[in-house]
């Protein structure tokens, strides 16, 4: 059965969130200590740096402080909802591993049994020193083929999470060769022009990643095509990467950048190892959360009654009506 997984970094939400429809909540946390060592700028002559622990740094977009993410966890396991602990930063330097032991200690003692990583590193660490956490591959490993899968096994995950940027074609045969693997995907998420494994986002500093860009794109050992943004360019680049106008008074339902992959869950909910849909959102509003659960939850409805692709694009051109060319444009589409 396909869970839903929303942002939650807030202990009231889990209330609103359990009641549109999520059945596991992540979230991050991080300890005044961390903030105390890294998170500031250091006046001695060792210099000074940030490392981020989990993507998401900033006050609000994280749970408070370490009783309340015990209180998080009695919460969901009162109400049946796991939750994921967000460990996602890229890479952690050699000064964050000397005091991961004891975050990830904290953790295991609060009750956390889950935690999504992107640092191999980590994933490491954790397997050798820390059994007792599950650990989920994060969107950031960049998974996108059979072989990504058979190197993060070495690590025991527990579940592995799919980039945005990937094709159903490319999901089906990765679950099918996996049976015995958990697996997650986007349903709602931000737009973005760069796949997971390629980000160039600094979230706590800004999208810097939305400046005027030049790349090549190697489409075979022998070919390569060159795409530079210019005057011309420059409107359709900005309309993929910023935020569109509110229609019919959607500031109240959701955020206007959305990109979606809805009409990919008739197919995918045939896979049992497909566990989880997930939902972007750490610190937004809740009631932008709760109407994105409510929206995956009805969707999935549809799809486990045979929905077909089509009846999928019609529902959420009715229920999200964010601008025109809903499902025309790829500009929304995350799963092309």
């Amino acid at each position: 059965m396909i869970s839903i997984l929303s942002p939650i970094n807030t202990i009231d939400e889990i209330y609103e969130l359990k009641k549109a429809g999520a059945g596991e909540v992540y979230c991050g946390y991080v300890p005044d200590y961390w903030k105390d060592l890294f998170n500031k700028v250091l006046d001695d002559k060792e210099g000074s740096y940030q490392v981020g622990i989990n993507k998401r740094d900033v006050s609000r977009a994280n749970i408070a402080d370490y009783s309340s993410l015990c209180k998080l966890l009695d919460l969901a396991e009162q109400m049946e909802i796991e939750v994921f602990v967000t460990l996602n930063a890229a890479f952690y330097p050699f000064q964050a591993y000397q005091v991961m032991d004891r975050y990830l200690e904290e953790l295991s003692e609060a009750g956390v049994r889950n935690v999504i990583v992107s640092d191999i590193g980590m994933m490491q660490k954790i397997k050798t020193d820390h059994p007792e956490l599950k650990l989920t591959v994060s969107c950031l490993s960049q998974v996108m083929n059979m072989y990504s899968v058979e190197f993060y096994r070495q690590f025991s995950p527990r579940r592995i999470v799919f980039p945005r940027h990937i094709t159903v074609d490319e999901i089906v045969k990765i679950v099918s060769r996996f049976p015995e693997i958990e697996f997650e995907f986007f349903l709602f998420s931000d737009k973005c022009i760069y796949d997971d494994g390629n980000c160039r986002c600094h979230h706590d500093i800004g999208t810097i990643c939305m400046d005027v860009w030049n790349t090549d794109v190697y489409v075979s050992p022998y070919a390569s095509q060159s795409y530079r943004i210019d005057e011309t360019d420059e409107e359709a680049f900005r309309r993929w990467t910023r935020n569109y106008g509110y229609v019919g008074g959607m500031e109240d339902r959701t955020f206007g950048n959305i990109g979606c992959s809805l009409c990919a869950l008739p197919r995918l909910v045939l896979y049992k190892n497909i566990n989880s849909i997930k939902i972007v959102g750490r610190g937004k509003a809740t009631r932008i959360k709760v109407q994105l659960v409510e929206l995956a939850a009805a969707a999935l409805k549809l799809a486990e009654n045979n929905a077909s692709q089509n009846e999928m694009k019609a529902f959420i051109r009715e229920r999200l009506p964010l601008n025109d060319g809903m499902c025309e444009s790829n500009r929304y589409c995350i799963i092309r």
